[in-house]
């Protein structure tokens, strides 16, 4: 029988960060797909020429963990990460509300959400928009899933994501994205529903 997994938000207040709060892993794998966990923990790390990247993830929802993973175990000698979920709906409540549930403290600044993931500092931003019609600054790490659907609405969108990809940047993607150049990087594909997992470095 499959799983499911239901987020319920709470009012959920800043308590301040603290760099040694680790996750509870027990509390970390129900709000994961069993799958899911066992095969991000099997990723190799692979090289990103700075410490300090800026990662987007377009249609996120509240999916806050699951780029949070994949940052881990790829890139485990990063100091600190800028990440901006976007999505059509509010999520801040929902991501505070999960990030309270593993257990880990959080500040509030500036409508921003800091906190350390396994001593990383993460700066997240919860942004309120059309990714379709959204003016992207350059970043470091492209991170996509479950987003196949909605892209359909835009065939030049993967195009204007890797134009904003700073060389030698970083694209994670469970479907698409197969007619751009890329340094592939090997990884299960069962990662995709769709058997498509992506990652790979712009030249």
């Amino acid at each position: 029988m499959g799983q499911l997994i239901i987020h319920m938000e709470r009012d959920v207040p800043a308590r301040g960060m603290n760099k040694s709060a680790l996750p509870d892993i027990n509390k970390l794998k129900e709000h994961l797909f069993d799958r899911d966990y066992e095969l991000i923990r099997s990723l190799f790390p692979i090289s990103i020429n700075t410490k300090t990247p800026k990662m987007i993830y377009p249609g996120s929802g509240c999916d806050i963990l699951v780029p949070l993973l994949f940052v881990k175990h790829l890139f485990p000698n990063i100091t600190s990460l800028e990440l901006q979920l976007i999505d059509l709906f509010p999520q801040e409540v929902l991501v505070k509300t999960i990030l309270d549930d593993l257990g880990i403290p959080f500040s509030a600044e500036n409508e921003k959400i800091l906190f350390y993931w396994h001593g990383v500092l993460v700066n997240l931003q919860c942004t309120v928009a059309n990714a379709f019609s959204f003016n992207f600054a350059q970043f470091d790490i492209y991170f996509e899933r479950a987003f196949r659907i909605m892209k359909d609405q835009d065939p030049e969108f993967e195009k204007k994501i890797v134009a904003k990809l700073k060389s030698g940047g970083i694209l994670i993607s469970d479907s698409g994205f197969s007619n751009i150049s890329l340094q592939r990087i090997t990884v299960p594909k069962e990662l995709s529903s769709y058997g498509e997992m992506v990652v790979g470095v712009k030249k």
